[in-house]
């Protein structure tokens, strides 16, 4: 296992921090199974727990910071849509807004969804950096600001 990998898992487990992978229910789909879960809490498709556990703790209000991109910087976001939007979000990655895709759409684009409180902007930032350069020293700002 890459050391960077290792010592990611370390951190979850030692901190109880919850991994999802919620590929299918990205999106629509997943908001619907979401809602129906609620009507018929014993559906049964493992993955509607993964994103019910994740939008259930989105409505307690977060904030986000996101390591990269694609899918799971999505899911994240829409999950805060069901607590009208993130307190705060940093958004790390190397991608970029002009090519329309979701991992290099700035915070502003959040807001136009409901995925982030308009009035707490100033809150918001997009670094354009490599993730795995820039890991360390955010995980460190954070257990010092903790």
């Amino acid at each position: 296992m890459p050391v960077l990998d290792q010592m990611l898992k370390e951190q979850l487990e030692e901190n109880k921090i919850p991994v999802f992978c919620p590929a299918l229910t990205n999106g629509s789909l997943g908001d619907m199974l979401y809602f129906h879960s609620f009507r018929s809490p014993n559906l049964i498709v493992n993955l509607v727990q993964d994103v019910r556990a994740m939008n259930c703790e989105a409505v307690l209000a977060t904030g986000m910071i996101i390591l990269g991109g694609g899918l799971p910087k999505h899911h994240i976001c829409n999950a805060n849509m069901m607590c009208n939007g993130a307190d705060y979000d940093v958004y790390i990655n190397t991608a970029q807004e002009y090519d329309g895709s979701d991992s290099g759409a700035r915070p502003d684009e959040a807001v136009s969804w409901g995925k982030f409180e308009a009035m707490l902007k100033q809150l918001s930032r997009n670094i354009c950096f490599e993730v795995e350069m820039v890991h360390g020293l955010v995980r460190s700002l954070l257990s010092h600001s903790a």
